[in-house]
């Protein structure tokens, strides 16, 4: 087994598929800018990937505008519920869509950097499952323990 390489997750030569899943419900802007960031980093690690966007009902408006914005990426695919379900059915949905072996959820919008996707895939040589969340450090970190003071009184 190799240990924190990128190798790890191939199949000899050929690299395995990653399915990137983004579930959004009016966000069409934030995902129109997320998704060709995201396949930037997809492509620096395979050419054998799939984009995933379930939209959790948008208005009609919303949903053709992110479509438009991102046709000029041909590994994308746009599911859309019909009702409002949830973030969880959203996952589901794009989940049982998901043809790839390797499956990376993305939130919508900037919440998540792309920067993460290596590391996480990295990360499935030591385990099945891999949650990650972007590292806080300088004054973000200082600002986000500042922040969380009035909670400690409360709680």
């Amino acid at each position: 087994m190799l240990h924190g390489s990128l190798r790890a997750w191939t199949y000899g030569e050929r690299m395995t598929h990653v399915s990137l899943l983004i579930a959004q419900r009016n966000a069409a802007s934030l995902v129109a800018g997320q998704v060709p960031a995201a396949c930037r980093a997809l492509q620096s690690l395979t050419n054998d990937y799939e984009v995933l966007v379930v939209d959790d009902a948008s208005v009609p408006d919303n949903c053709s505008l992110m479509i438009e914005a991102l046709q000029a990426v041909p590994q994308l695919q746009v599911l859309r519920l019909d009702r409002p379900c949830g973030l969880s059915a959203a996952l589901t949905a794009g989940i049982q869509a998901a043809r790839g072996q390797f499956l990376v959820n993305l939130p919508a919008g900037n919440h998540a950097s792309t920067e993460l996707i290596e590391p996480l895939l990295d990360g499935l040589v030591r385990a099945d499952l891999v949650v990650g969340r972007p590292r806080r450090v300088g004054w973000r970190k200082a600002m986000h323990r500042l922040i969380r003071i009035p909670r400690w009184f409360v709680l």
